[in-house]
């Protein structure tokens, strides 16, 4: 019980991958109610809104990574 997590000790809570989506553009593939999929430079990702709802196929960007969550909001365009 003594015993802690860090990253000395090799422990990640975050993805290296994850971190580099950080304002990377995408389109949503489902709607978000506020999860869903999206697909961001060429790949099929989870993410989730800070609580708005958004349709399938609108254009959104990465604004935060917290852990393995990838928090996305509508590009000004749509």
């Amino acid at each position: 019980l003594r015993t802690t997590l860090s990253r000395e000790n090799g422990v990640q809570s975050q993805s290296a991958e994850l971190t580099g989506l950080l304002n990377a553009q995408g389109t949503t593939l489902s709607p978000l109610r506020p999860s869903g999929t999206a697909a961001i430079e060429g790949r099929r990702i989870d993410v989730v809104t800070r609580g708005e709802f958004v349709d399938k196929g609108v254009a959104v960007v990465v604004t935060a990574v917290t852990g393995n969550q990838v928090i996305v909001t509508r590009t000004k365009e749509t």
